[in-house]
């Protein structure tokens, strides 16, 4: 485990007046916690980066059992929880995303309040800030899918695979046909390469 990467996004620390903050989220470096707490931390929200969201909410509450004073573990299963994780935008920052549009307002969950209760200063001021950007998105997709007819199918599948170079996959042509007979059906189906071609470049 590098103790100079950030748990929140996996971005580089980098040390500014006597601070250690990720130059990639803005997040601060846990400070004063034993080697134990750091290595737990690190692999639930490793988790989170994989998008493995249950199996990161359950090492997240062992965390808290152990460390309940621990701010870290409360943040992160909120994020586990309401499926967030951090990407890169068009600018190069690391942005918290939302994976599943949630009805509830985060502001109120009692995790971000715990998180909030034993954070200091600055990671107050972090965690302040994110769930704010994040409660903006929420609001908006929210709004946005209650326009949307409801979908009779959604089709889940791999777009491309950058790791090999490819750009557009096998099973995406396979999907796409299947989009195109299932909607000459007069099925209502979601995939998002047609669905979401009118929303390129939203949050």
């Amino acid at each position: 485990m590098n103790s100079n990467i950030c748990n929140n996004c996996g971005g580089k620390y980098e040390e500014r007046d006597g601070l250690w903050i990720c130059q990639a989220c803005g997040a601060y470096m846990p400070q004063e916690i034993s080697n134990e707490e750091a290595t737990l931390l690190y692999m639930a929200f490793q988790k989170i980066r994989l998008a493995e969201f249950s199996e990161a909410e359950l090492e997240f509450d062992d965390i808290i059992l152990k460390y309940p004073e621990n701010p870290n573990g409360y943040w992160g299963r909120l994020m586990a929880k309401y499926s967030i994780k951090y990407e890169k935008d068009p600018d190069g920052r690391m942005v918290p995303t939302c994976y599943a549009v949630s009805i509830e307002n985060l502001q109120s969950s009692p995790d971000y309040q715990q998180a909030l209760q034993y954070a200091n200063e600055e990671t107050k001021s972090f965690y302040t800030q994110q769930i704010s950007h994040i409660e903006s998105v929420r609001k908006e997709w929210s709004e946005k899918t209650n326009e949307e007819p409801p979908c009779d199918i959604f089709l889940s599948y791999k777009e491309s695979d950058p790791e090999n170079d490819i750009e557009r996959t096998q099973d995406s042509t396979a999907a796409q046909e299947l989009y195109t007979h299932l909607t000459d059906k007069g099925y209502h189906v979601f995939f998002s390469r047609e669905s979401l071609r009118d929303k390129v470049g939203e949050n």
